[in-house]
């Protein structure tokens, strides 16, 4: 639904094809996310996230849903990414700081992991290798690919979090209103929330196990983050002003 955002060329990282690429941190920083206007969140984040982002939730047709921390208000603008493209958030989610790198989930429960070749900071010039003469992983890659798999995990969990709100049907369609500087209201659409309401009239039972699973802190934590929507604005009349000034 959302895996490859701003990826534009992922292909499978290959020993052999990439033996001697390297990588390095691209100058246009986090240029790549620039027009995100979410970002995925595995829901152990929530807990770091809810601090800045509005942590809402996307369903598609086929009722398959993920959270996603909300980084703008209007389409293509990603206001946690500067002007200068720096991050500016405290918290850096594990999606974008998982790019160049992805993976691909096969039906075989196997896996390939793939790195976007369009990413500016992978080539064969400058930066650290990805592999060996021998053809096996530098530290760089070591690391890369651990965290790769260690995120994998996190989102394998995160489906099963989903899927117990939407058994207990706790999602409910939410539009987000806001105002822009010296325009009119205007609306942002598509996202889903916990209704408190639904929440409070489970029976002690699942309340119980949503408590022991983690999942109820994990609800509060989203419903807490909604109030940072007016944070949100704060930045989207800040970059208004910039681009006035310049």
């Amino acid at each position: 639904m959302t895996t490859l955002l701003f990826y534009q060329n992922p292909v499978p990282l290959s020993r052999e094809t990439h033996r001697d690429f390297r990588l390095q941190p691209a100058a246009e920083g986090f240029s790549y996310a620039a027009t995100s206007l979410t970002i995925p969140l595995a829901d152990s984040e929530f807990v770091f996230a809810c601090h800045e982002y509005p942590i809402v939730f996307i369903v598609d047709e086929q009722n398959q849903g993920v959270p996603v921390a909300l980084t703008g208000l209007r389409a293509d603008e990603n206001l946690f990414v500067s002007v200068d493209n720096q991050w500016i958030g405290a918290y850096l989610p594990g999606f974008v700081r998982r790019y160049p790198f992805v993976v691909q989930e096969h039906d075989d429960n196997n896996y390939t992991v793939l790195i976007d070749e369009a990413y500016v900071g992978f080539g064969k010039e400058n930066g650290e290798r990805l592999f060996n003469d021998d053809g096996s992983e530098t530290p760089l890659l070591s690391q890369a690919l651990a965290f790769v798999q260690e995120y994998k995990g996190q989102t394998e969990r995160t489906k099963l979090f989903m899927t117990r709100l939407q058994q207990h049907d706790l999602l409910v369609p939410r539009g987000i209103d806001f105002t822009e500087r010296d325009k009119a209201t205007a609306s942002l659409g598509g996202f889903s929330v916990v209704d408190e309401t639904r929440l409070m009239a489970l029976g002690d039972a699942a309340l119980l196990e949503l408590a022991r699973s983690g999942d109820l802190g994990r609800i509060y934590a989203h419903l807490l983050s909604l109030g940072n929507l007016h944070k949100l604005t704060a930045r989207l009349e800040e970059r208004m002003a910039q681009v006035k000034v310049a």
